[in-house]
């Protein structure tokens, strides 16, 4: 049981404020899709064209807005770790479980050798996020592609994943610091439910086969 208390609540804050995006950026995400099948029909060449870049391009703003917004929570939760013993392990476990994405803010923030390497092929990109199979030349075939939450996120940890560790962090940030209010201070809440969930998600993240 961890007693509650009130650190520092600007970086409580921010902290929740990064994971509700994260958590935003992951349901836009999920809304996405491309109907192959009336693409084909609105290009004359029978083959979605534009329309499939655009998706593409809709994937890769809402993938960098998340992990802009991940690793803003992880560089807050290390430094609240280092304070507040009461959450220490729930900060802990998320911010191993995004060190992962550390090394991809490079990648994303220039993908011109990929782009080099593939000739700025959007099939390569959708192949590389689990949204096409490793071997698919094409399109033919498929009827729509959608995105989910086997979807991965920069190659490296699957999007509903990423989401449950946001979650359980958040959930238990709320517990401990009252973010949404109605309790009393002083009060004690257990968050070891929380704390399985986030060892849970934290190891299923590492075990998750890297993308191509």
């Amino acid at each position: 049981m961890f007693a509650l208390r009130r650190p520092d609540p600007a970086t409580i804050a921010i902290i929740a404020d990064h994971l509700d995006a994260v958590l935003a950026a992951g349901e836009d995400l999920l809304r996405l899709r491309l109907d192959l099948a009336e693409c084909a029909r609105a290009d004359r060449s029978g083959m979605p064209g534009e329309r499939l870049r655009t998706f593409v391009e809709e994937v890769r703003t809402l993938e960098a807005l998340l992990v802009g917004h991940t690793l803003q929570a992880r560089t807050r939760a290390r430094e609240l770790a280092a304070a507040e013993a009461a959450v220490k392990q729930l900060l802990d476990l998320f911010a191993g479980g995004m060190a992962v994405l550390e090394d991809a803010v490079a990648e994303l923030g220039d993908t011109t050798a990929a782009d080099f390497e593939t000739g700025d092929d959007p099939l390569a990109y959708l192949r590389s996020r689990g949204l096409l199979a490793a071997d698919a030349g094409s399109l033919l075939g498929l009827e729509r592609i959608v995105v989910g939450e086997r979807f991965l996120i920069v190659r490296r940890i699957a999007l509903g994943l990423l989401m449950d560790l946001a979650a359980a962090l958040l959930n238990a940030l709320e517990d401990c610091y009252l973010l949404a209010g109605g309790e009393e201070e002083g009060e004690e809440i257990g968050v070891e439910d929380t704390l399985r969930q986030l060892a849970a998600a934290r190891a299923a993240a590492q075990s998750w086969p890297a993308g191509p």
